[in-house]
């Protein structure tokens, strides 16, 4: 299927260009600038700028997008640990609290790594969860 498409690069170009042996109608017939001798390659007037997929200034712009999306989840995700370390500090008996299997309940007594905490009412049944199982201390207007 690719053989019907032949590949044409600029470096195969073996021969340089080279001027005209006759010079073009109209043009001055002396030593001017812009005429050049037979046999001499063709120089090109103007140099039309080299382009790169991703140059200097969109690379530049590229990595700075993406440090600065870096620094942003880090800086949210130290700021989220500090707040929870703040919470679980603050646990305190009498709090309602919410772990992170979903159970809720009134927390009885809370030790360095341990909270007692009693889910039912009726039976008096009473827990003891981690101190990093607790999600959230949960509001009683809620």
């Amino acid at each position: 299927m690719w053989d019907a498409f032949p590949l044409i690069l600029a470096q195969d170009d073996a021969q340089p260009a080279t001027a005209p042996t006759a010079a073009p109608t109209g043009a001055p017939a002396g030593g001017d600038a812009t005429t050049t001798t037979p046999g001499q390659p063709v120089k090109p007037t103007g140099s039309a700028p080299t382009r790169t997929p991703f140059g200097g200034d969109m690379l530049f712009i590229i990595l700075a997008i993406f440090v600065g999306m870096i620094l942003i989840q880090v800086m949210s995700g130290r700021k989220d640990r500090k707040r929870r370390e703040k919470m679980l500090a603050a646990i305190k008996k009498g709090d309602r609290v919410k772990t992170i299997g979903g159970v809720r309940g009134s927390v009885m007594e809370v030790r360095d790594q341990e909270v007692l905490v009693k889910v039912d009412e009726n039976n008096n049944t009473r827990i003891w969860f981690d101190r990093s199982a607790v999600q959230a201390v949960v509001d009683e207007k809620n």
